[in-house]
């Protein structure tokens, strides 16, 4: 992942530098000094075409896709208790360096199990078209409960939770999660 701020910092200096200038004064450099010398200018063209390919392309500030290795996925802590499902895919990209990398995140892996048959949807709310995920007679399969929370709104709601055996399961199938 690049920072499309210093890399546009990046071309003006090496640009500069490429021409002879001093990119922090402004001011042409003297003979003898090291940016007036050709091969370094002609480096400095080179790094300018590059820097600006990576900028043309859209390459700054883009993530690769979730991806997370075998030696990551063992590293996932799992709770022994029963966990939300942001909070899942807070533990599994602790492991991942998301800096580079999509993390994946709760509505994802809800997403996947409604889809998988393991959660419902049902709208709540129809001027908004808001929609849940609320259990199925299929969820208990996973030993996924609810338990009652509210939303700093003051609205009341049924949460579900994951048992140690879902977050299991959810971990197991993450890469197709993620590639959904």
């Amino acid at each position: 992942m690049y920072d499309i701020r210093i890399l546009k910092r990046i071309r003006l200096f090496a640009d500069a530098m490429s021409q002879g200038i001093n990119p922090l004064t402004g001011e042409y450099v003297q003979d003898g000094d090291t940016v007036s010398e050709e091969r370094i200018q002609k480096c400095m063209e080179y790094v300018v075409g590059i820097v600006d390919e990576i900028i043309n392309n859209g390459i700054g500030n883009v993530k690769r896709d979730f991806s997370i290795t075998p030696e990551e996925k063992a590293r996932v802590v799992l709770y022994n208790g029963e966990i939300g499902v942001n909070d899942m895919a807070k533990r599994i990209n602790s492991v991942i360096n998301t800096r580079a990398i999509k993390g994946i995140t709760g509505s994802k892996i809800s997403k996947w199990l409604v889809k998988k048959g393991y959660l419902s949807e049902r709208s709540y709310e129809a001027t908004t078209k808001k929609t849940e995920k609320i259990l199925n007679d299929r969820s208990q399969l996973l030993g996924l409960n609810t338990r009652l929370k509210t939303d700093p709104t003051g609205r009341t709601y049924n949460q579900i939770v994951y048992p140690k055996k879902a977050q299991e399961f959810i971990l197991e199938h993450i890469e197709e999660i993620a590639s959904e």
